[in-house]
């Protein structure tokens, strides 16, 4: 019987859910339908996923480190033109802040002056715990 005044507490929804799949564009779907991103921002997210795997020769991400990252935004700046305001939002100098629980990454001051959160590639996760070995 419940009474006035009686709080029930629910199980609390879990910060980063571990993933289901174990593929990876279905991993990158699933997380972006758990963080409730609109389907075409999901689409723009599987396109540069694709694109990225594609341009370092079909490898998985998890066998690539920082500098393939850097590697392939060097790549979009140079080859393809892409804006140096497009370069500078996806580049690590412009990284803030690193939640490595929930595997994030808030970018301050991107597009619109807004800040954003990322996915975090758990392959990554490593290095940024050592900034040094990014540069070695």
């Amino acid at each position: 019987m419940l009474y006035k005044n009686t709080v029930i507490k629910l199980p609390a929804k879990p910060r980063n859910p571990p993933l289901q799949s174990t593929r990876l564009l279905d991993q990158v779907r699933e997380r972006a339908r758990y963080l409730h991103y609109s389907l075409s921002t999901e689409k723009v997210y599987l396109y540069w996923v694709r694109f990225f795997i594609r341009w370092h020769g079909l490898r998985h991400p998890r066998d690539m480190g920082p500098r393939k990252v850097e590697a392939f935004l060097t790549m979009l700046a140079t080859e393809r033109k892409v804006s140096a305001s497009t370069h500078n939002q996806a580049h690590p100098q412009r990284m803030k802040d690193v939640d490595f629980d929930r595997h994030m990454i808030i970018v301050r001051e991107a597009k619109g002056n807004k800040d954003r959160a990322v996915m975090l590639p758990r392959s990554l996760a490593p290095a940024l715990h050592d900034p040094e070995s990014l540069y070695i």
